[in-house]
């Protein structure tokens, strides 16, 4: 959806409702109304693979609708999605089903150790660099992890997280670690 929500969100509505609850695997709420994104989740039971952004103060409410749904795949800030709690429930429901997850979180703290609690990770990536301090002990606690990809923003950049923290390089020897570089990766 654009943010001329109104046109798209009408036309969605005109749908029977078992278009969105049969048919809709895939969902991008980018730039939607909370009312909106709500009123859609609701509506979209059966979505296994979801991205929400940009980062707002209300991302938060939407998770009673996102905690129902078979979710394979999030992309999203989990701090916004859990409120800001000091601790994110990594035992909740959102997260029994879930093999990929693409973190935007701006801040890593020890609380992310916890992502190994998630049964069924297979694939993390992020693109915040304090992600990287703790990289190494989530690759050798999450037994389940297959890949753990840095999404670079800007050439260089693993390198010169690697110059300032020489644990780091220890990342590159582990053939789950991967470096992508991809500027616009929001485009793709």
């Amino acid at each position: 959806m654009t943010n001329d929500h109104r046109v798209h969100f009408s036309g969605i509505q005109s749908l029977p409702t078992s278009v969105l609850r049969d048919s809709v695997r895939h969902l991008l709420l980018h730039y939607i109304p909370k009312t909106v994104s709500q009123s859609i989740l609701s509506a979209s039971s059966a979505v296994e693979d979801l991205w929400i952004m940009p980062v707002t103060s209300t991302n938060h409410l939407l998770l009673p609708f996102i905690g129902v749904l078979p979710l394979k795949r999030l992309s999203c800030n989990l701090k916004e999605l859990f409120a800001h709690k000091a601790q994110i429930d990594f035992g909740h429901p959102l997260f029994s089903r879930l093999t990929h997850l693409e973190l935007f979180d701006q801040r890593a703290t020890d609380a992310y150790l916890d992502l190994t609690l998630i049964p069924h990770l297979t694939h993390l990536s992020f693109s915040i660099p304090w992600f990287l301090g703790i990289s190494l002990t989530l690759l050798k606690t999450c037994k389940s992890l297959h890949i753990l990809v840095l999404v670079m923003v800007k050439p260089g950049y693993y390198s010169e997280m690697a110059a300032k923290h020489e644990a780091l390089g220890q990342l590159s020897e582990d053939p789950r670690f991967v470096q992508m570089f991809c500027p616009q990766f929001v485009d793709d």
